[in-house]
């Protein structure tokens, strides 16, 4: 079942359930009981605090959806459906899975293949929400496991650890192996910001990256746990400064 709340350009909330749009019928000391907005429609649905206590499943609309949401917010109460119940599955798979849905509800009509946003266009509602879910961890006093310090090869893969300080950075790396992609001729690097794939214990993950040919390897995960102007000036040194006596 899909519920959304959605503020109208008149500023005012309205409730939908899957597509369907309920309007106020009565309320009662906690109860607030709504009727589908469509004249002669007997659907209703009751609610506690903006929670769902009473639903009749058996009985139908006797009308189409409604033609006043988009397909954007049918795709968004789709996504926030799916982030509700899996808020950790990956933003493309629950634009995949609320997209197909979609097409499925409306029997891959053309006029809803064009009107549906494309991923890149909507990547960033499904983010915010998942944020909403996913909770951040602020306290870095936590101890990082063995299994996380060494490689399978019982190599290790923890180079620096500096958690104690202001605008941590937690850096891996496997120095055997980074030497010997060093030792490759024409070989290029790239360093890649990457935001939404870090783990919650920190506000992102900077890889540096290996090119030779046309394979690439993943060579060093820089996490930090801050956006600020500080911590990139601290990254920079640290590339400056310690990069070739990591490696």
């Amino acid at each position: 079942m899909i519920i959304e709340w959605l503020i109208s350009e008149q500023n005012q909330r309205n409730l939908y359930i899957n597509f369907y749009k309920f309007r106020i019928n009565r309320r009662s000391d906690v109860r607030t009981y709504w009727k589908c907005s469509t004249s002669g429609c007997r659907k209703a649905a009751v609610f506690e605090n903006d929670v769902l206590v009473l639903f009749d499943d058996v009985l139908e609309h006797n009308h189409g959806y409604n033609l006043d949401l988009s397909m954007k917010n049918k795709l968004s109460m789709l996504c926030f459906s799916i982030i509700e119940i899996a808020p950790y599955k990956s933003a493309f798979k629950i634009y995949q899975s609320a997209r197909k849905k979609l097409l499925d509800l409306f029997e891959w009509h053309d006029s809803c293949f064009r009107n549906i946003p494309i991923f890149e266009n909507f990547k960033n509602i499904i983010y915010n929400k998942k944020e909403e879910y996913i909770p951040s961890h602020n306290n870095l006093n936590f101890e990082i496991p063995d299994s996380f310090k060494f490689t399978l090869k019982n190599k290790i893969f923890l180079a620096i650890d500096n958690r104690n300080k202001e605008d941590s950075i937690i850096c891996y790396l496997e120095k055997d192996f980074v030497r010997k992609i060093f030792n490759f001729s024409d070989l290029k690097l790239m360093f890649d910001i990457k935001f939404y794939v870090s783990p919650n214990i920190s506000k992102q993950l900077y890889v540096i990256h290996a090119f030779k040919g046309n394979k690439y390897f993943p060579l060093i995960y820089y996490f930090l746990t801050n956006k600020t102007q500080r911590i990139y000036t601290r990254l920079l040194r640290l590339l400056q400064n310690s990069f070739y006596n990591i490696i």
